[in-house]
């Protein structure tokens, strides 16, 4: 994760509560821990209002959507690009190394469709919990 960002998303000035823009529109992650009935729709996004001009703006389009309200500092508790940049992992260098010497194409080729990369989606797709559970219990085995 973050290991193919550009050097400036690690500074990004942008990441943070005080937005610079009229909305904010964004994947919303990690949906279902706020409002459990969205568990399961894909697609689901993330609309801030942050300026009288977007709330006008918004006005004028919300009857064309399924609006749930959610608390925004709950949200930056999970959506960290919301209250901090990314930060940077040591990773990186190693990931664009590879790419200068065999190219993108190699690099996407051997990364994504290893099987630890697909076995890494399918684990982040679970629920935390479980998640959480097999963390536990292979921490366990390991001893």
């Amino acid at each position: 994760k973050r290991k193919t960002y550009r050097e400036s998303c690690y500074q990004c000035q942008f990441a943070c509560g005080e937005r610079c823009g009229d909305l904010t529109i964004g994947d919303y992650w990690k949906v279902e821990r706020f409002h459990p009935e969205l568990k399961g729709i894909p697609g689901v996004s993330i609309l801030c209002i942050n300026s009288e001009k977007g709330m006008e703006a918004f006005k004028g389009f919300k009857g064309n959507l399924r609006l749930v309200k959610s608390d925004m500092k709950e949200l930056q508790k999970v959506c960290t690009n919301m209250r901090e940049p990314s930060s940077r992992p040591s990773e990186r260098d190693e990931v664009y190394k590879y790419i200068a010497e065999h190219g993108y194409e190699v690099w996407a080729n051997d990364y994504l469709k290893s099987k630890r990369y697909k076995l890494m989606r399918v684990f982040e797709a679970l629920p935390a919990f479980i998640r959480i559970s097999l963390k536990r219990t292979v921490i366990r085995m390991a001893k």
